[in-house]
């Protein structure tokens, strides 16, 4: 049997493919670990047949914050190591302070500062079109409004490389990455391959932006000029 939905932490139902069989079960492992997403590109925009995975690497997982973070995946034969990972906390008035998800940073090579991640989704570099992956995992729920409308300030707030259509691109983006109410312990994962950046809404393929222009621009929100947070950046850069 492959897993087909996305291997949330805690209590969530999976897709299992048996001899071309679609069949829903459960899992009750509170310590469950992404294992394997694949979805077909007939459900997807993209005109080729290709298989869309990712298979993570669950020995050697880490926990952060009760959160198994698996050291490794592979996307479509490309192997990524864990760069870095981060917690994102939100600071409220009188020092109250609420841990809102654990981000990770997958990559096929290292890089020694967010410069270099941010040419390598340049529209004038040809030379590395290897997979990055980004997810973030959830600590609490949240519902769907709630989502996008911090996903918005977010990119409004730390977006800094911005290009003629990002505004419809930005639009496109908070449509697919927040479709349902976040369940804690779920994840939301975003994906750059060749020309596009793939959007999974706790396993659910919701679409795609197309264009090395929003690369750049997601990736600044983590390592430009203002990142979400400096704590964020070093993390996913693994400089903590």
């Amino acid at each position: 049997a492959i897993i087909t939905g996305f291997g949330m932490l805690g209590r969530e139902n999976y897709m299992l493919e048996d001899n071309g069989k679609t069949t829903t079960t459960e899992d009750e492992n509170d310590n469950a670990v992404p294992r394997l997403l694949k979805r077909s590109a007939s459900s997807m925009s993209t005109a080729d047949s290709t298989i869309i995975g990712i298979n993570y690497t669950t020995e050697d997982s880490l926990t952060i914050e009760g959160i198994q973070v698996p050291v490794g995946c592979e996307v479509n034969g490309t192997h990524l190591d864990r760069h870095g990972s981060a917690l994102r906390c939100f600071a409220f008035f009188r020092g109250i302070s609420v841990r809102v998800y654990v981000a990770t940073f997958y990559s096929s090579r290292q890089f020694s500062n967010g410069t270099e991640i941010l040419e390598s989704s340049s529209s004038h570099n040809n030379n590395d079109d290897a997979p990055l992956q980004m997810d973030f995992t959830f600590l609490r729920g949240f519902t769907a409004g709630q989502c996008k409308l911090a996903w918005e300030k977010q990119l409004d707030d730390s977006v800094s490389y911005r290009y003629d259509g990002f505004a419809e691109d930005k639009a496109e983006f908070l449509e697919m990455i927040a479709t349902q109410s976040m369940k804690a312990n779920g994840t939301a994962t975003v994906q750059i391959q060749d020309n596009t950046t793939m959007i999974f809404d706790q396993g659910t393929y919701t679409g795609e932006v197309i264009g090395k222009d929003f690369q750049r621009a997601f990736l600044s929100m983590w390592f430009g000029d203002k990142p979400v947070t400096e704590d964020l950046r070093l993390g996913l850069l693994g400089r903590v």
